[in-house]
């Protein structure tokens, strides 16, 4: 993992010291990303600005993407973060994925605070800005020690196919740069997959290295409960969990996907294709949730796998998810920590009221845990 300082990389300190200095005189520098190759500016210097403008023919309002050496710099641009972008943050950065996050007032972002209002249009546009996080150690050093917020765009002329090695973007740009930092070729030569997020939904915006199918499960969030059969308790949390959860976010149950949330139940012991028991069915149903169509599944290595969150409804449930994948340790707990939520199975309908009472009680206070 990338550290927050890097004083040496491999002999490079000469080239990100003048690198710097360029950007902080507000010349123009051509930087390696693993994507293409990019030409930099001081997003705060007007003179920059411009010079970068007129090499892109990017006209006035049309604002370029900022490029930040290090996660925690996200939070001088963007002041609240949901969890899709945390999430996409955590497993897509350093990399090549440009995103598009939400800042409704950008006066009121840290790197906007000593900025003109030209300066501000050069990084947002209504209420959005891009953010990337290149996966080339000298660049994000670089990013890191310049006196103010960078932008930059592919090292070509507007036209040009965007150069994936050091002596095309030289050539295509010419005396228009000042400086330039040869990494060799490019590890992709493909632009960076452009995600926009909004409403803790993402969209993709511009196809690039990431598929969408790869963004989607960098998003998701999967939250899995375990029991014995999967008839009783553990379907009875997962209805209970998707009506909290789509409370909280505001849609519908069956719309959880849409905002990367996936929530499932298992057994340890499950027979597959087993009905919920009747009782489960009616108790839920008298809260208004249809349990009706729930079948039956075994507990197996690829949901644990795919679970960010596992709770099970006893200590003996997470002994059995960790005989099946002890990898899950850090994943998966009990649902409740006041002790185990016993099997209703062979009871009355007060007895299922119960535990569907007490799973409730037990899911408001994890829920909390979670960033949605």
């Amino acid at each position: 993992m990338r550290s927050a300082s890097i004083s040496k990389i491999d002999g490079a300190e000469d080239n990100i010291a003048a690198a710097v200095r360029h950007l902080d005189d507000g010349d123009l520098v051509v930087l390696p990303t693993e994507t293409v190759y990019g030409v930099a500016a001081r997003a705060d210097l007007a003179s920059a600005r411009a010079k970068l403008a007129e090499i892109k023919d990017r006209p006035t309002g049309k604002p370029f993407t900022v490029h930040i050496g290090h996660k925690d710099q996200v939070a001088r641009y963007v002041t609240e973060l949901g969890g899709v972008a945390r999430r996409l943050i955590e497993k897509a950065w350093p990399g090549p994925m440009t995103l598009v996050l939400q800042q409704p007032k950008p006066a009121d972002a840290p790197a906007a605070a000593d900025m003109d209002e030209a300066g501000i249009a050069a990084m947002y546009h209504e209420g959005t800005i891009g953010l990337r996080l290149p996966d080339d150690d000298v660049t994000a050093e670089i990013l890191q020690r310049v006196g103010g917020p960078v932008v930059m765009a592919s090292a070509n002329r507007a036209g040009q196919p965007p150069p994936g090695d050091y002596r095309s973007a030289m050539a295509a740009l010419g005396r228009s740069v000042a400086f330039g930092v040869d990494g060799g070729p490019t590890r992709y030569n493909k632009a960076s997959t452009v995600v926009g997020i909004e409403g803790g939904k993402f969209r993709v915006l511009r196809e690039g290295v990431f598929d969408e199918r790869m963004i989607r499960d960098m998003a998701n969030r999967n939250i899995l409960f375990v029991c014995s059969g999967n008839t009783c308790r553990s379907p009875m949390a997962k209805a209970l969990a998707e009506r909290l959860v789509s409370e909280k976010l505001g849609c519908q149950p069956q719309d959880l996907p849409d905002y990367s949330l996936q929530v499932s139940s298992a057994g340890a012991s499950a027979f597959p294709g087993s009905p919920a028991s009747p009782n489960a069915v009616k108790v839920l149903a008298d809260r208004d949730i249809d349990m009706a169509d729930h079948r039956s599944q075994p507990l197996t290595l690829d949901l644990t796998r795919k679970a960010n969150h596992i709770f099970t409804m006893t200590a003996a449930h997470r002994a059995a998810v960790l005989s099946i994948d002890p990898t899950a340790e850090d994943r998966v707990t009990c649902l409740s920590p006041d002790g185990d939520i016993e099997d209703p199975f062979g009871g009355d309908v007060e007895d299922y009221a119960r535990c569907a009472e007490r799973i409730e009680t037990a899911l408001r206070k994890r829920l909390q845990e979670i960033e949605l």
